[in-house]
């Protein structure tokens, strides 16, 4: 079977590739000119030069193909203005869901997020039938629950088959351009006073996101969304655990909303001086003392079985201390767990 996949060489597009390719699947990866391809090296796909901006280039990869993945998406909370966010997230997934319809794919699967399901203030898990607030709600989460209103409200009205993921806090390598998830962690082992905070998140690896895709693209029941997670756990427990893996202390502070969003601003504007990205920012700031927790129990009934986040955790050190993400006196100074080891040698 012939599938497209936009976002490609992002981090869950290339890992996604992957796991349709070993499954059989003969891939059209759809790339913008110029872009950085290392994630899918030694893939035998076929590349499609194009941005989901550009109607017409979106038309020409999606032709022949029976399923599309659109997975191409800005996750950031920093560099890039919140009117650009949404703009993007609505024009884009208008013109995929056309250029599907246009090339009659049988399916489409919409990579949206946990987050537009919102959060709680309290240790609760939430589902696809009970979502939380958006009291806090940040340009980015605005932007993914606009996309994926624009995606089904576009499906119904042109009778595509449309289904949609919610990955959570997803981790991993390769992951060249760091996401936001990926850069928490190298930020908080280059924080020297190790600091954590108030709230809670749910942990999940990059190789079970796209072993999820799959799964609701062949299983999935049409029209419907699916969160895909692993394992809830405070911010504490998240940190603690990447100490552990790491060999290091931690950790040793707890910050509250106050001084979440003080730190983040001071983290702005050393950015603006040195034109680097800020460990953290103000909308991260805001989403403190949240609980991001979710429930992925729609997906298990499908087969989804997820490891664990302290697995999904391992796995994206073991290949982030590899990388130019992480200096080498850092590196120098851990004594790696041997659940790190493990990840290796899987």
């Amino acid at each position: 079977m012939e599938v497209l996949v936009t976002g490609a060489n992002g981090f869950i597009g290339s890992h996604l590739c992957r796991a349709l390719m070993a499954k059989g699947y003969r891939v059209r990866a759809l790339v913008r000119p110029g872009s950085d391809l290392r994630s899918l090296a030694g893939l035998e796909l076929t590349y499609c030069y194009g941005d989901i901006l550009q109607p017409d280039s979106l038309a020409q990869a999606a032709a022949g193909c029976s399923l599309l993945f659109h997975v191409a998406g800005v996750f950031a909370y920093s560099g890039v203005k919140g009117e650009q966010l949404i703009s993007e997230a609505r024009s884009g997934a208008a013109h995929v869901v056309q250029a599907a319809v246009q090339a009659g794919v049988k399916r489409m699967v919409l990579t949206s997020s946990s987050v537009t399901y919102g959060a709680t203030n309290q240790r609760l898990a939430l589902d696809e039938t009970h979502p939380g607030g958006f009291q806090d709600a940040s340009d980015y989460v605005t932007s993914k629950r606009i996309q994926e209103e624009t995606a089904f409200q576009l499906a119904a009205q042109t009778g595509l088959d449309l289904v949609s993921v919610h990955p959570t806090l997803t981790v991993g390598g390769p992951d060249y351009g760091l996401t936001e998830s990926n850069h928490a962690i190298v930020s908080y082992l280059n924080d020297p006073y190790k600091t954590t905070w108030i709230g809670g998140c749910n942990i999940v690896s990059v190789k079970d996101i796209a072993e999820g895709h799959i799964l609701v693209a062949e299983k999935g029941l049409r029209g419907e969304r699916y969160l895909l997670g692993a394992e809830n756990l405070d911010w504490s427990e998240v940190h603690r655990n990447i100490s552990e893996l790491c060999g290091l202390p931690g950790p040793y502070l707890t910050a509250n909303h106050a001084a979440a969003y003080l730190a983040a601003a001071f983290h702005e504007a050393l950015a603006l001086i040195s034109r680097q990205r800020p460990p953290s920012t103000r909308e991260q700031a805001r989403m403190a003392g949240n609980y991001y927790w979710y429930d992925h129990s729609k997906a298990a009934r499908l087969g989804y079985a997820p490891m664990t986040a302290r697995e999904a955790l391992a796995s994206a050190v073991e290949w982030l201390i590899t990388s130019d993400h992480v200096s080498a006196s850092l590196r120098s100074a851990m004594q790696l767990h041997e659940d790190v080891y493990k990840m290796r040698r899987k």
